[in-house]
Protein backbone atom coordinates (compact mmCIF):
# COMPACT_ATOMS: atom_id res chain seq x y z
CA UNK A 1 0.00 0.00 0.00
CA UNK A 2 1.62 2.84 1.41
CA UNK A 3 5.46 2.25 0.81
CA UNK A 4 4.35 1.08 -2.63
CA UNK A 5 3.09 4.36 -3.62
CA UNK A 6 5.60 6.68 -1.91
CA UNK A 7 8.92 4.05 -3.98
CA UNK A 8 6.74 4.21 -7.08
CA UNK A 9 6.50 7.91 -6.92
CA UNK A 10 9.86 8.93 -5.93
CA UNK A 11 11.21 6.89 -8.48
CA UNK A 12 12.67 9.47 -10.68
CA UNK A 13 12.66 7.12 -14.29
CA UNK A 14 8.79 7.13 -14.08
CA UNK A 15 8.10 10.44 -12.38
CA UNK A 16 9.15 14.25 -12.47
CA UNK A 17 7.92 16.53 -10.14
CA UNK A 18 8.64 20.55 -11.28
CA UNK A 19 7.38 22.75 -8.66
CA UNK A 20 8.83 25.72 -9.84
CA UNK A 21 7.43 25.00 -13.34
CA UNK A 22 3.99 24.33 -12.19
CA UNK A 23 4.39 20.76 -13.53
CA UNK A 24 4.58 17.25 -13.34
CA UNK A 25 5.72 14.29 -15.83
CA UNK A 26 4.17 10.94 -14.45
CA UNK A 27 4.29 7.47 -15.40
CA UNK A 28 1.80 7.00 -17.86
CA UNK A 29 -0.62 3.80 -15.98
CA UNK A 30 -1.51 7.62 -14.15
CA UNK A 31 -3.29 8.03 -17.61
CA UNK A 32 -4.33 4.29 -17.96
CA UNK A 33 -5.64 3.74 -14.77
CA UNK A 34 -6.84 7.79 -14.88
CA UNK A 35 -10.55 7.10 -13.62
CA UNK A 36 -9.51 4.24 -11.11
CA UNK A 37 -7.19 7.22 -9.15
CA UNK A 38 -9.94 9.38 -9.03
CA UNK A 39 -12.63 7.22 -7.54
CA UNK A 40 -10.08 6.64 -4.76
CA UNK A 41 -8.92 10.28 -4.36
CA UNK A 42 -7.80 12.56 -6.75
CA UNK A 43 -4.38 12.61 -8.03
CA UNK A 44 -2.91 15.73 -6.52
CA UNK A 45 -4.10 14.14 -3.13
CA UNK A 46 -2.36 11.44 -4.26
CA UNK A 47 0.91 12.80 -4.79
CA UNK A 48 0.35 15.20 -2.03
CA UNK A 49 0.02 11.90 0.47
CA UNK A 50 2.52 9.72 -1.16
CA UNK A 51 5.02 11.96 -3.24
CA UNK A 52 8.71 12.98 -2.31
CA UNK A 53 8.82 16.64 -1.26
CA UNK A 54 8.76 18.31 -4.74
CA UNK A 55 5.53 16.57 -5.48
CA UNK A 56 4.08 17.80 -2.06
CA UNK A 57 5.60 21.26 -2.91
CA UNK A 58 3.77 21.00 -6.19
CA UNK A 59 0.30 20.22 -4.92
CA UNK A 60 0.62 21.89 -1.66
CA UNK A 61 -2.64 24.35 -0.70
CA UNK A 62 -4.58 22.83 -3.94
CA UNK A 63 -1.82 24.80 -6.39
CA UNK A 64 -3.15 23.96 -10.04
CA UNK A 65 -0.22 22.10 -12.27
CA UNK A 66 -0.16 20.42 -15.18
CA UNK A 67 0.60 16.80 -15.65
CA UNK A 68 2.31 14.97 -18.58
CA UNK A 69 2.61 11.26 -18.45
CA UNK A 70 5.72 9.96 -19.66
CA UNK A 71 6.25 6.55 -22.05
CA UNK A 72 5.74 3.15 -20.33
CA UNK A 73 9.01 1.01 -19.90
CA UNK A 74 7.76 -2.48 -20.85
CA UNK A 75 10.93 -3.74 -19.80
CA UNK A 76 9.78 -3.58 -15.89
CA UNK A 77 7.43 -5.73 -16.22
CA UNK A 78 9.74 -8.79 -17.99
CA UNK A 79 12.29 -10.51 -15.99
CA UNK A 80 13.14 -12.71 -18.91
CA UNK A 81 16.19 -11.63 -21.08
CA UNK A 82 14.25 -9.06 -23.31
CA UNK A 83 13.30 -6.78 -20.10
CA UNK A 84 16.42 -7.38 -18.69
CA UNK A 85 17.94 -5.54 -22.10
CA UNK A 86 15.07 -3.30 -22.62
CA UNK A 87 16.59 0.02 -22.86
CA UNK A 88 15.69 4.00 -22.91
CA UNK A 89 16.34 3.28 -26.77
CA UNK A 90 14.25 0.25 -27.38
CA UNK A 91 11.30 2.53 -25.09
CA UNK A 92 11.68 5.34 -27.90
CA UNK A 93 11.79 3.39 -30.98
CA UNK A 94 8.40 1.49 -29.78
CA UNK A 95 6.82 4.55 -28.92
CA UNK A 96 7.89 6.19 -32.65
CA UNK A 97 6.69 2.70 -34.32
CA UNK A 98 3.34 2.13 -32.68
Amino acid sequence: GDTAYRTWLAREDLNEFMPQEKKAQVSEVFKWFKPDFEKSMAVAKIFEKYGPPAAKELTAGGKQFDISYLSYNWGLNDQGEHGRSYSKANLIFDKITK
